[in-house]
């Protein structure tokens, strides 16, 4: 038990264990981080959760994303927020929520379009806002605003109303009238109309003052910019707003309709001009302006642009008809303006008619070449009698001949008018195909001496840049083989000259046959065709290409084992790449082949179908127009027969005595020239024998032996014929010197072969196809060596009786040609084929600027190109 007395016990001072007051600042530190973490997390997401999105698309897509995000922080709840990483952590997956590609366009996207709005308020403030411009804003908004496409930007602007009218005033304003005369020498009625077969007693000089349709067009769509056709494409929307796309179709029609009766109708008024007009610069304005109406309408089966649109509009109305609607009101636009703005004021004048004038001066001088006739008559009694005397003494000198000879027999031609009708293309063919054979032995003989194609080529572009002079660049004997009437370079103008005669025919014929007039009544209507072919390419067609696979289908019989059958194939050399695909694609390559180096199997199920009853739904028109391409065939043959006729191969006996017998001198000479071939080692040829032909001309056979000659173009053949072996004739090629030398002269020896054909075929003129670049003479070709500065070639015309005036084209500094006929004061030019071939070439420049300036005053020289 204790006492007082016992000793107190010493206590170490009191040590506190935990560091209370530390702890409490650090949780107050950790509280505050931890209310700053929720509260910047909360931030985040409140700024996300304010985005501002329009479209209902957009705003579920970010109310899922929000939902993604209250999921995914459940698992974080009971997490520390006042640790930063974890905070940062949050911050991150709504941050993935901004990043968001969907989320950052519906953002901007409404951010442009409340943009967009306020420019579109700014301008109906300011009163500048048009209808128009506000129905097709808000029509691209609504498309934006209803798409349930996630992700689709805003494609709307607002464009500000455009004055284009205004502008358009503007240019026509500041065209100026044209002046124009016409001089009229023919008789004209009250109605206008002008009859060119009657000449009037007095010329009516028209002076025509005014802006035309076209002269406003074309300053109109020169004024307007990229803007101002976008403000019609605007004002076009809001202007056929609501209108079907059968309605387009229809406005489609009658706006083609319109613009095609404008373009015949200028056509015409031209081709009554051109009749008229003698000045070769007014008829060269008046050339331009018929191609452009060409080019609108079409020519020589090729479509004109109106056609193209007219088709591709009708395929657009539906498929596209916003495009339509622009096209239509912008077109109406302009013509409206056009049809509102064009004035004219006309006024006559009634001069002396030249033509009247000559008309009298050539009566008057048939008159006084009658009365000088009578006058002379006796005068020439004593000259007629001297050619009679020179008559016998020619008759005379025929008979000895004949008796050593024997007599003339006339040419006759193979076949009558039918097989020419027949044979002509065949014919024609043949002659194309004998120039080519000359032009290729002339290359290969050029390949021999070392000279490449590259390198002939090469040389013939040098001829041609110099006019048919020759420099150092080229061998003597290259430049000869290429120049001259039987060159590289002639033959090659040759050959394209009657290659493009035949297409022009076929032009000609299909037209006259009205193959095009059918085809455009049968496809009128009918819209271009998508298919899709087994790989998943796109194949667009148009109703001409379609009519074309229709066409491609061909039947022939086959031998099978259940007897003659008819086979249906398909003729696809004239088809297009994609014609081939499509009609691959249908029938298979079993019947097709190949296509393009790629095999197309058939289509199976409904997508073939679909394909083969689309195309199956052009045979009826096929077959409309392969009757009118047949129709056409027919006068393709007429017309090629009636350009053949010098084509054609004939005959003639060679001359026999007046007993009916060969002379002994001919037989001698035809003996001899087979001789010839046997020590030459040609005993036997393609179509002869030399021993059976020495054979028919013994005394024993040579009474039933005919000896005839062959002549075609510039090749000849000897034919002998027996009539105990008709089947064995005797076809032997002679050279025309050899000829000459068998038979005794000439009169076997066709003239100027190459220049009658060409005659022929180009009725009266050596330039088959009136085509300045493809004429007869040309510098090229040596025929002009006297001209230096002038870019020149030339065609003769036949005026009769072997008489030739020289047609001379100049080219001109925009590359095309202009044509002077140099006839000569009152025809004093016409001169024969060779004397105009010698004053062609003996032509300077200065001497073709002197005759055109005397026979076409009014004509500026200053549109020729001459080289300096």
């Amino acid at each position: 038990m204790a006492s007082f007395t016992d000793s107190i016990p010493q206590f170490n001072p009191y040590v506190q264990q935990l560091p209370v007051e530390a702890m409490v600042q650090v949780g107050m530190q950790k509280q505050k981080q931890y209310d700053e973490g929720i509260q910047k997390i909360q931030t985040n997401i409140d700024n996300i959760a304010g985005l501002e999105v329009t479209r209902d698309v957009d705003k579920a897509y970010l109310q899922s994303k929000l939902n993604q995000l209250g999921n995914d922080l459940t698992t974080v709840a009971a997490g520390d927020f006042s640790n930063f990483q974890l905070v940062n952590s949050v911050n991150g997956m709504t941050n993935q929520i901004v990043r968001d590609p969907n989320v950052q366009n519906a953002v901007n996207s409404s951010a442009k379009r409340k943009k967009e709005y306020a420019f579109m308020e700014e301008a109906r403030k300011k009163g500048e806002l048009s209808p128009s411009n506000e129905y097709v804003f808000k029509l691209r908004d609504s498309d934006w605003v209803n798409s349930t496409e996630l992700g689709k930007a805003y494609g709307a602007s607002y464009t500000p109303y455009r004055d284009v009218k205004k502008k358009a005033m503007e240019a026509i304003k500041a065209l100026h009238p044209k002046l124009s005369e016409l001089d009229i020498p023919f008789v004209m009625d009250s109605q206008g109309n002008i009859d060119t077969s009657r000449i009037a007693d007095a010329m009516i000089r028209q002076k025509i003052e005014g802006i035309d349709e076209n002269q406003i067009k074309q300053a109109v769509y020169a004024s307007l910019d990229a803007g101002d056709l976008n403000q019609l494409q605007i004002d076009g929307t809001y202007q056929f707003r609501g209108v079907s796309s059968e309605d387009l179709v229809n406005r489609t029609k009658l706006n083609y309709d319109n613009q095609r009766a404008r373009a015949i109708e200028g056509l015409q008024y031209i081709d009554i001009q051109t009749k008229i007009l003698a000045d070769p610069t007014k008829i060269d304005e008046l050339n331009k302006q018929k191609e452009a109406y060409m080019r609108l309408l079409g020519t020589d089966g090729r479509e004109g642009s109106l056609d193209a649109e007219f088709y591709e509009n009708i395929n657009d109305a539906r498929e596209n008809p916003e495009k339509v609607k622009y096209n239509i009101y912008r077109d109406g636009f302009v013509s409206e303006l056009a049809n509102a703005f064009n004035w004219k004021s006309v006024s006559k004048q009634y001069l002396t008619n030249p033509l009247k004038q000559e008309q009298n001066f050539e009566r008057e001088f048939r008159f006084k070449q009658l009365q000088e006739q009578r006058d002379v008559f006796e005068d020439n009694r004593d000259y007629n009698l001297k050619v009679k005397d020179l008559e016998l003494k020619a008759a005379e000198n025929a008979m000895k001949h004949a008796e050593l000879y024997g007599t003339e027999s006339p040419w006759y031609d193979l076949g009558n008018k039918t097989t020419l009708k027949n044979e002509a293309e065949a014919i024609y063919e043949s002659n194309i195909s004998e120039l080519k054979g000359t032009l290729q032995s002339k290359v290969d003989q050029l390949n021999k001496r070392g000279y490449t194609d590259a390198e002939i080529k090469a040389a013939m572009e040098i001829v041609e840049d110099n006019q048919g002079r020759n420099d150092k660049r080229i061998k003597p004997e290259l430049y000869k083989a290429l120049t001259g009437e039987q060159g590289i370079l002639k033959l090659e103008n040759d050959i394209k000259s009657y290659e493009d005669l035949r297409t022009n025919i076929m032009a000609k014929a299909e037209a006259e046959a009205g193959v095009k007039t059918t085809i455009d009544a049968t496809l009128k209507g009918r819209a271009n065709q998508i298919f899709t072919l087994t790989d998943g390419e796109k194949v667009t067609l148009t109703p001409r290409e379609m009519l074309g696979i229709a066409m491609a289908k061909k039947e022939q019989e086959v031998n099978t084992e259940y007897g003659t059958q008819k086979q249906t194939y398909y003729d696809t050399k004239n088809l297009t790449s994609k014609q081939r695909k499509v009609l691959a694609s249908t029938v298979g390559s079993i019947n097709i082949g190949k296509v393009d180096g790629k095999f197309y199997q058939a289509h199976s199920g409904s997508s073939r179908d679909q394909i083969t009853k689309v195309l199956n739904s052009y045979n009826p028109i096929a077959g409309k127009v392969g009757a009118k391409y047949e129709e056409a065939n027919e006068i393709f043959k007429e017309k090629l027969a009636d350009v053949s006729t010098e084509l054609i191969p004939k005959f003639k006996s060679v001359s026999k005595n007046k007993e009916g017998k060969y002379p002994p001198i001919t037989l001698s000479n035809v003996s001899a020239y087979l001789s010839s071939l046997q020590e030459m080692g040609l005993e036997k040829g393609k179509e002869y024998n030399a021993t059976q032909s020495l054979t028919y001309l013994n005394e024993e056979n040579i009474k039933d032996t005919d000896i005839l000659i062959k002549n075609q173009g510039n090749k000849y053949q000897v034919w002998i014929k027996n009539k105990n072996s008709p089947e064995l004739v005797q076809k032997i090629d002679i050279s025309e010197e050899n000829l000459a030398k068998m038979t005794g002269g000439s009169s076997f020896i066709s003239k100027n072969t190459d220049t009658s054909r060409k005659l022929a075929a180009g009725k009266g003129n050596t330039n088959l196809n009136f085509n300045p670049e493809r004429a007869e003479f040309q510098g090229s070709f040596g025929s002009f060596p006297n001209v230096r500065t002038l870019k020149i070639t030339a065609d003769l015309q036949d005026v009769g009786n072997g008489q030739f005036y020289y047609s001379i084209n100049l080219k001109k500094k925009d590359g095309r040609y202009q044509q002077f006929d140099l006839a000569g004061p009152n025809n004093s030019s016409f001169v024969g084929y060779d004397q105009a071939k010698v004053a062609l070439a003996n032509l300077t420049d200065k001497d073709i600027l002197n005759q055109i300036r005397q026979e076409y005053p009014n004509y500026d020289l200053s549109n020729i190109d001459i080289v300096k």
